[in-house]
């Protein structure tokens, strides 16, 4: 199974999607694993568990979302969860 990543930007908001690429519009759907980033509001990004939701979407048949969100201090919280 091969897979198929893509991110979304808007304004300060980041999604990755990680679905396996067999996947096809029309096909039942898929169960949704969403990947909040570890980091405790102040460090890291989405992209430092890419490794480990491309083998969820791979391994497991999950569509996986990534999202990205406001880092502290710049942001107090609790900014990062909105």
């Amino acid at each position: 199974m091969a897979l198929k990543a893509f991110g979304f930007h808007s304004g300060s908001k980041e999604l990755g999607i990680f679905i396996p690429k067999s996947y096809k519009p029309g096909d039942a759907p898929l169960p949704l694993l969403i990947d909040i980033h570890g980091g405790g509001f102040c460090i890291a990004e989405p992209v430092s568990d890419d490794v480990d939701n491309v083998i969820l979407a791979h391994t497991h048949g999950f569509c996986v979302v990534s999202i990205l969100y406001r880092l502290g201090p710049k942001y107090k919280w609790p900014i990062a969860v909105y």
